[in-house]
């Protein structure tokens, strides 16, 4: 999939959005010291470092005039790419294959509460295949011989990683 940039609302001319998930700061000329008038130095173009929240998305501080903003990628990229805003306290931006670090944008969609609520529970109380389990948000595909246990890989999506396995077990 090609990498495309657009500005994010509301920070038009300083900070991109990429449809993988990505946000970038604009190159720019700011003002070098408050103390000293008229001295400027320029600022590159550069991706932004991203941290966790205590529930694992990833967030991003933008600044504007002076001020801080904090925002979760996902909502960003949603914000962004779709062009529709959304009330945070009816809607939540869903990660389709339930990866928090996933942000691109054909893994995010808009659902109820209810709706997000209720694919939470159904996906935690699906059983994984056998021989996949799941690590830090990733599904891990391995194989059990003689008492040993092999890697075969770490995926994005369970179906990914089913298929691995299954391609794996063939080869047997």
């Amino acid at each position: 999939m090609k990498e495309i940039w657009k500005d994010i609302p509301g920070f038009e001319g300083k900070y991109q959005a990429s449809n993988l998930g990505k946000i970038k700061s604009l190159k720019r000329v700011k003002l070098f010291n408050n103390k000293i008038p008229n001295r400027f130095r320029s600022v590159n173009e550069r991706l932004l470092k991203y941290w966790t929240d205590k529930d694992g998305y990833y967030q991003c501080r933008l600044y504007k005039n002076k001020k801080s903003f904090t925002f979760a990628i996902h909502s960003l990229i949603w914000i962004t790419f779709s062009g529709i805003e959304y009330d945070k306290k009816k809607c939540n931006i869903d990660h389709i294959d339930n990866i928090k670090s996933n942000n691109s944008f054909v893994n995010l969609q808009i659902l109820t509460s209810g709706q997000n609520i209720g694919k939470g529970y159904q996906f935690k109380g699906k059983k994984l295949p056998i021989g996949i389990t799941l690590k830090n948000n990733r599904f891990v595909a391995r194989f059990q011989l003689n008492k040993k246990s092999n890697y075969i890989g770490s995926f994005i999506t369970l179906s990914i990683a089913e298929e691995e396995y299954k391609k794996f077990m063939v080869k047997l």
